[in-house]
């Protein structure tokens, strides 16, 4: 795996994807903690948190069908456009 940080192209795009993934989660705990904060209710908090992951418990499976069901070489030259 070290091997792959020699690339400069990846250091970046994992350097990048690191970054991203702080900033969601910062995003997520602050959303939550405004929530908590405006309405002292348990109940908002467990919704707003469970709405904010339908749209990854919808996509993440309709990704996967449209992966397994094209070609790889296809699936690949659509996300490099």
């Amino acid at each position: 795996m070290l091997h792959a940080f020699s690339s400069g192209n990846f250091s970046l795009f994992y350097t990048g994807q690191a970054i991203s993934l702080i900033g969601t989660s910062m995003t997520q705990v602050a959303t939550s903690w405004l929530v908590y904060r405006l309405t002292d209710s348990a109940l908002s908090l467990a919704v707003v948190g469970f709405t904010s992951q339908i749209p990854t418990l919808l996509l993440i499976p309709l990704g996967g069908i449209i992966a397994d069901r094209t070609n790889c070489l296809v699936s690949g030259a659509m996300c490099r456009q």
